[in-house]
């Protein structure tokens, strides 16, 4: 197979960035492979050390790539109980509106709709509550909850 081309280096004798992930793709390819860490460590002619660092990034970005899947998960699963609640409100409204409904059935829809209309409202809030909870489960700074509320702004449209 191929050796890790230590050829393309920085002034200090580092590699680039896309020497560094040529590298990273190399050892996870190996590793998905099958083969031994020993084996990878041999024939890419690595030292134990890059091959431990090499791996802790690969799981690092794995964790990420996982966490990021999550929040989009969360995110749909949110966006899709919303619409399902703003459907139900509709029905409700259009029994409300509907002349030919008895005055009884017409108090049952708005009591169900204010039911709804505070179900929606929590499923909000809590819902960005929960998705900065799952960013602080990865130790991420409070920024990254600031990048995801345009879409968490993009549910209550």
């Amino acid at each position: 197979m191929s050796n890790i081309n230590h050829q393309q280096t920085s002034k200090r004798n580092r590699p680039t960035k896309a020497l560094l992930e040529y590298n990273l793709n190399e050892v996870y390819r190996l590793m998905i492979a099958g083969m031994t860490n020993r084996d990878i460590i041999q024939q890419l002619k690595i030292n134990d050390r890059t091959f431990r660092r090499y791996v802790k990034k690969i799981r690092d970005r794995n964790v990420t790539d996982q966490l990021a899947k999550r929040q989009e998960y969360f995110l749909d699963d949110v966006k899709l109980a919303k619409d399902r609640l703003l459907m139900a409100k509709r029905y409700n409204l259009a029994i409300v509106n509907n002349d030919e409904t008895e005055a009884k059935e017409k108090i049952e829809a708005l009591k169900l709709d204010a039911a709804l209309t505070m179900t929606l409202l929590k499923l909000d809030y809590e819902g960005t509550i929960l998705l900065r909870a799952l960013n602080n489960t990865n130790g991420n700074d409070d920024h990254t909850s600031f990048q995801l509320k345009p879409q968490i702004l993009q549910l209550h449209n």
